[in-house]
């Protein structure tokens, strides 16, 4: 979060029905909403997504309604979406004027052999067996794990947004922000 103007960290993690859930992982000074409540407590019902209870389900309004978000997160998980500019588009519109897109996926280099070292192996392993099968199941274009900046890029703009910028990389994850 230091990498995003602005942002400061002070938050935590809590886990709902065994699935992970960001309660509160930044604030902003002038921030519309409580992010340290649960979202059942802010009147949302994002805990279940619409996916019954079980982890995944599309990124649609019943994930999270409402608009205005000043932050909304992605943790390497729109390359495994059946429609991932869909998903993209909905957090778009979903984003104050000035609001954020914090997107963390694979790192990933721009061409095949790029991707041949330690890490790039496993990316494509564990691409093959997840990432591929979950987005094709959806009707999907199937990016996998390791998806170029470029096309990552590409996909914002298709979903709207009007800056991207790498806020910050690990020799495993890749950190985009991107703003209406």
């Amino acid at each position: 979060m230091a990498a995003l103007p602005g942002w400061e960290v002070s938050g935590r993690a809590a886990v709902t029905r065994g699935q992970a859930r960001l309660v509160a992982l930044a604030s902003r000074p002038r921030s519309r909403n409580d992010v340290r409540k649960h979202p059942r407590e802010r009147g949302g019902d994002a805990v279940d997504g619409g996916a019954g209870g079980r982890p995944g389900g599309d990124l649609g309004e019943q994930v999270y309604p409402g608009a205005g978000y000043d932050l909304v997160a992605v943790f390497d998980a729109l390359h495994d979406m059946g429609d991932p500019v869909g998903a993209a588009a909905h957090i778009r519109r979903s984003l104050a004027a000035d609001g954020t897109f914090l997107l963390v996926e694979p790192a990933a280099g721009e061409r095949v052999e790029d991707n041949l070292n330690p890490v790039g192996r496993i990316f494509y392993s564990a691409s093959t067996l997840l990432c591929v099968p979950n987005a094709l199941s959806q009707g999907g274009p199937a990016l996998g794990s390791q998806v170029p900046e470029a096309r990552l890029r590409e996909l914002l703009a298709e979903a709207g947004f009007g800056s991207v910028r790498r806020a910050a990389e690990t020799p495993f994850n890749r950190v985009l922000e991107a703003r209406p």
